[in-house]
C-alpha cells in the first residue's frame, strides 16, 4: 500500500497492482508517504505555532507516528498509540468537531487501513468526513481528501461498485479545487481511478486517467516530483498489462531518474526500479540490457542486504537464466549454488 498524508490525503496500491512492484520500491512508498506528508501539509510540514501546545505536540506525535511507519512497519503498533495521542489531544484542546481532529481521525483510519483492519478505518474515515463536510467548504480539497480514502477502503476489499461513486465525488471536488492544494489532490485521486479500473483489467479506461494524473502532477510540482515517479510507475505498469512493453519501459526509467535524484544513485530505491526495466528488457528478448541492469541490481542487493536474502534470489534466477542462454555456464554455476543455499536456509 502507499500512505500519502497530504491534506490527509491517501493512495493505495491494490494486491494486484502491488505483485507488480518489488518489495523495495513498496519501501520506497511508505517513505514517500511521510516525505509528502511533511511537504505538502497545509501547514507546510512542520507545525511552527506555539511548541507548548496541544497541537504542537499532536502534530510532532503524527509525523513521528508515520516516521516510524515508513521505516519499519513492524512497528505500527507503537504508530497506531502515538496517532490515538494525537487525536486525544486535539479533541480535548479543539473540540470534537474541528477540522484538525478530522485530520486526526483520517491518519488514524490510514494507519488501520493498513494493517488491513478495515472494520477499524471505516468509522474513522466517516467522522472524518461528517466533521469535513460540517465545517467545510463543500468543495474543499480534504474533503475530496477523505472520500478518496472511503474509496479505497471499499477497493481494497474487493468492493468496486461502492467505492465508484466516492471516486466520482471526489473527482468532482478535485476539478473544483484545482489550485494551491487541489491539483496535488486530483492528480493522486486520478491515479488511484486508474487503479480501480486496473484492478478490473479495464486498461483503455486506466490509461487516460493516469496520463491525465501525470500532466497535472508535472505542471503543480515539476518534472522530478516523488508523486510525478509514482503516477509514471503507475503508467508503465499499466502499459505492461497490456503487454506494450516499448511504451512501459521510458516511464519505468523516468521514475528511475526521479528516484535516483531524490534519494541517490547507490541505494535499494534505485535497485528495484532498474529490476522492473531489467524485466520489461527481458520480456522483449533484449537480454543484453537485461544482463547489465540485473548485475548492476545484483551489486547494490549484496551491498545492502544480507547474503542469504530471499529477495536476492529474485534477482540472481533470471541472471543465471541470461548466462546459459549466452552460453556463459561458468558465470551461471556460482548464481545456481547460491539459489541453491538460500533456498535450502529458508
Amino acid at each position: 500500500m502507499i500512505a500519502l498524508l497530504l491534506l490527509s490525503s491517501r493512495t493505495v496500491v491494490h494486491d494486484k497492482f502491488m505483485k507488480k512492484l518489488h518489495p523495495i520500491w513498496i519501501l520506497f512508498i511508505g517513505v514517500m508517504g511521510l516525505s509528502l506528508f511533511n511537504a505538502l501539509s497545509p501547514r507546510g510540514g512542520l507545525f511552527l505555532g506555539d511548541k507548548n501546545s496541544s497541537e504542537f505536540r499532536a502534530e510532532q506525535l503524527t509525523q513521528t507516528a508515520f516516521a516510524i511507519k515508513a521505516q519499519d512497519p513492524t512497528h505500527s503498533e507503537e504508530s497506531v498509540a502515538l496517532l490515538k495521542e494525537a487525536l486525544m489531544l486535539r479533541e480535548n484542546e479543539l473540540g470534537k468537531n474541528h477540522p484538525a481532529v478530522a485530520d486526526s481521525l483520517n491518519n488514524l483510519a490510514e494507519l488501520h487501513h493498513d494493517r488491513q483492519e478495515y472494520a477499524l478505518a471505516l468509522p474513522l474515515y466517516e467522522r472524518a468526513l461528517s466533521i469535513h463536510e460540517a465545517t467545510l467548504d463543500e468543495n474543499h480539497s480534504n474533503i475530496a481528501a477523505v472520500l478518496n480514502n472511503l474509496a479505497e477502503l471499499y477497493r481494497d476489499q474487493g468492493d468496486y461498485s461502492t467505492a465508484l461513486p466516492f471516486y466520482e465525488r471526489a473527482i468532482a471536488i478535485g476539478e473544483v479545487a484545482m489550485g494551491e492544494y487541489g491539483d496535488a489532490t486530483i492528480a493522486l485521486v486520478l491515479n488511484n481511478f486508474a487503479l480501480w479500473h486496473y484492478d478490473q483489467a479495464e486498461y483503455e479506461a486506466a490509461l487516460p486517467l493516469a496520463q491525465r494524473a501525470l500532466s497535472i502532477s508535472q505542471a503543480a510540482h515539476g518534472e522530478s516530483d516523488i508523486t510525478v515517479g509514482l503516477i509514471a510507475h503507475t503508467l508503465a505498469v499499466i502499459y505492461q498489462a497490456q503487454e506494450n512493453y516499448a511504451a512501459a519501459l521510458p516511464f519505468q526509467e523516468r521514475a528511475l531518474k526521479i528516484a535516483e535524484y531524490i534519494y541517490g544513485k547507490k541505494n535499494l530505491i534505485k535497485c528495484a526500479k532498474e529490476f522492473h526495466i531489467a524485466e520489461q528488457h527481458k520480456a522483449q528478448g533484449n537480454d543484453a540490457a537485461a544482463r547489465l541492469l540485473y548485475e548492476r541490481v545484483l551489486s547494490i542487493q549484496d551491498g545492502s542486504l544480507a547474503e542469504d536474502d530471499p529477495e536476492i534470489v529474485k534477482t540472481l534466477k533470471p541472471l543465471a537464466m541470461i548466462y546459459q542462454k549466452q552460453g556463459n555456464d561458468a558465470a551461471a554455476r556460482p548464481l545456481l549454488e547460491r539459489i541453491r543455499l538460500i533456498e535450502q536456509s529458508e
